[in-house]
């Protein structure tokens, strides 16, 4: 990343207007991709390592992908590897 972070505060309206409490997702189960996920992700998308700084949730009814993985579900194991165009 090239330019410092900077937090700002927003109106109550603006931050309801864009906040959903991972409470609200659906499943039984809500947890947050790995660091090294999170990375993946930029990569994938081309963006710049560092560029994701807020967690990205992941949720569903179990936090296993498929019947015979033993790996956690997450945002590198869905969809997003095929639309990035890698296949597996």
């Amino acid at each position: 990343m090239t330019a410092q972070r900077e937090t700002r505060r927003v109106s109550d309206a603006v931050f309801r207007a864009v906040y959903d409490s991972p409470a609200s997702l659906p499943g039984c189960h809500r947890w947050v991709t790995p660091e090294e996920d999170v990375r993946k992700v930029e990569e994938l998308l081309g963006m710049e390592a560092g560029t994701i700084g807020a967690p990205l949730w992941v949720s569903g009814d179990s936090r296993r992908c498929g019947p015979a993985a033993g790996n956690p579900a997450g945002w590198t194991s869905s969809r997003l590897r095929w639309t990035a165009g890698t296949g597996a």
